[in-house]
């Protein structure tokens, strides 16, 4: 054996085992400790290599290069978090206990102001966070724009236009130049439309829509959002309606004169009352007085502005 056991007699196999180890550890004194030789990888890989066959070598997979590595997606990645805006949502909270404040019969206005000045603390707060960052701009394209137009209903709206301008006379709408005026303006909008697809497409499309028998509604978060945000406005917009404001003004008392001028059948252009108004709110008045019943009252008027300002929703939506 080796120079570790000078006494090859001592073990029966000619080496020692591993309870004859575990013996030595508790031996004291003169008694002799079984070391064990230091393990040398080398040496391993060499003796592996002797006794194994080289087809039965193990083949290691080559590696790919950590920069490939690096630029692979992970199956289990998950998509990055966003913030939840509790800052903002917070001052709009504060705002909204403020302003209650200050609304009869209770009114507190030291309270109020209190609650404002913490909503703008918390707001400010939110924006050094970054809750308020616009998103990025859509990207461009550089494309050249047609210029194409329908050459005889260009003309036909041309010539309807001219028409309507010198009909249109005597600050009176008639039955006559408001035909002249609406078709002037249909067929300059056909002149100037640039389609996608043919109207033969789009009815086909309509029609196959509607012989489905079965439809299919997805509705995901953001249409939640969208439906809860349009139910919001909706309240504020048409809440105590009948009682806020109480009482009208002046410009609401002439407007009702107005309205009711358009009731007895004049359909003025132009209404010069009050320093001149123009005439849509006033006909809209009277088409909300007619189909809710409300009649020529300070209502009326509210409820038509109200109904105005909420169906201009989508078209600040797509702002």
């Amino acid at each position: 054996m080796s120079d570790e056991n000078p006494n090859p007699n001592q073990y029966p196999l000619g080496e020692p085992s591993v309870l004859d180890y575990v013996k030595s550890l508790f031996r004291f004194g003169d008694g002799e400790r079984i070391h064990l030789p230091s393990f040398v990888e080398e040496d391993a890989r060499s003796t592996h290599s002797i006794l194994t066959r080289p087809e039965e070598l193990p083949v290691e997979a080559e590696s790919p290069p950590l920069e490939q590595v690096q630029d692979q997606p992970s199956a289990f990645s998950l998509p990055p978090s966003t913030p939840s805006p509790w800052r903002s949502l917070l001052a709009f909270g504060l705002a909204l206990i403020g302003q209650r404040t200050f609304e009869p019969p209770h009114t507190s206005i030291e309270i109020g102001i209190a609650f404002y000045i913490a909503a703008f603390l918390v707001l400010g707060w939110a924006l050094s966070r970054g809750e308020w960052t616009l998103p990025s701009l859509a990207p461009t394209s550089d494309r050249t724009d047609p210029l194409t137009y329908r050459g005889l209903p260009l003309l036909i709206g041309l010539a309807l236009g001219a028409a309507a301008f010198f009909t249109l006379n005597d600050n009176l709408f008639t039955k006559l130049n408001v035909t002249i005026w609406i078709l002037s303006i249909v067929f300059l909008t056909w002149a100037f439309w640039l389609n996608k697809s043919s109207l033969q497409t789009t009815f086909r499309s309509l029609i196959s829509f509607f012989q489905r028998d079965l439809w299919t509604i997805n509705i995901s978060r953001w249409t939640m959002l969208l439906i809860a945000a349009t139910v919001l406005v909706f309240f504020f917009r048409f809440y105590q309606t009948a009682s806020v404001p109480p009482e009208p003004f002046s410009d609401h008392a002439e407007k009702i004169f107005d309205v009711y001028d358009v009731s007895q059948g004049q359909t003025s252009i132009f209404f010069p009352r009050n320093t001149g108004r123009e005439s849509f709110q006033m006909y809209w008045t009277l088409l909300t007085a007619k189909l809710f019943g409300t009649g020529l009252s300070f209502l009326s008027l509210k409820l038509g502005t109200a109904i105005l300002g909420f169906l201009t929703l989508p078209f600040i939506y797509l702002l």
